[in-house]
């Protein structure tokens, strides 16, 4: 009687086991067909021009950035891409690192999205529109360091408005374009101040003021 209740306990033991080895097995194959699901054709994403790869909200990175997960392959991807591609212009390598920074700032990256926000500064003879001032605010929201922040909002808003500075639109009608630029984004950072990059810049949970006026 004894015998058979060890045989038994060992056919049990036996198939518990092999379960394990099944299941530990099955994980990395699930794992690597996630990612899979990121980036169907890498290539052809790689040859596409500038402007289907970066400016197309519904094609490029930003199809695989919007995707659930595949953030981190987005990043990868546009470093790919700047890699690859030689006919890129110095603006538009500007334009794919800033990319780059915002996405690592989505994913709390925080060191290496600042790295990237330095290296999309101009040169201050180049910077007419408040450009540093904007990257400084975005650079001291996510370090936390309000005088900064408070700093680079000032700095920001004492940007004069250009001469002659009459935008239009496609039929030649004046429109009303705030000046200066992304002053409402870093007077959101201050007045969101202990919220997080993504909940501010993505997810939009920091409230207008009352009347949309502007934060101190």
């Amino acid at each position: 009687m004894i015998n058979k209740i060890n045989k038994l306990w060992l056919f049990v033991m036996s198939r518990f086991v092999q379960f394990l080895l099944v299941s530990v097995m099955l994980v990395p194959i699930g794992a690597k067909a996630a990612q899979a699901t990121c980036i169907e054709d890498k290539a052809a994403l790689l040859e596409l021009d500038f402007m289907s790869f970066d400016q197309d909200f519904e094609g490029g990175w930003r199809a695989v950035a919007d995707t659930p997960g595949c953030k981190p392959e987005a990043v990868k991807l546009i470093e790919a891409y700047q890699q690859q591609r030689t006919d890129l212009s110095d603006g538009m390598k500007h334009t794919l690192r800033l990319h780059q920074a915002q996405l690592h700032a989505e994913l709390g990256h925080n060191e290496a999205a600042i790295a990237l926000f330095r290296q999309s500064y101009k040169p201050d003879e180049q910077d007419r529109s408040g450009w540093n001032p904007y990257m400084d605010a975005t650079i001291a929201f996510i370090k936390k360091d309000k005088p900064k922040l408070v700093d680079a909002i000032a700095r920001l808003k004492a940007v004069p408005r250009p001469e002659g500075f009459d935008p239009r639109d496609a039929e030649g009608n004046p429109i009303e374009v705030p000046w200066p630029p992304n002053l409402t984004i870093v007077e959101s950072y201050l007045r969101c101040f202990d919220m997080n990059y993504v909940e501010v810049n993505v997810e939009g949970q920091c409230p207008r003021p009352k009347n949309d006026e502007t934060a101190d």
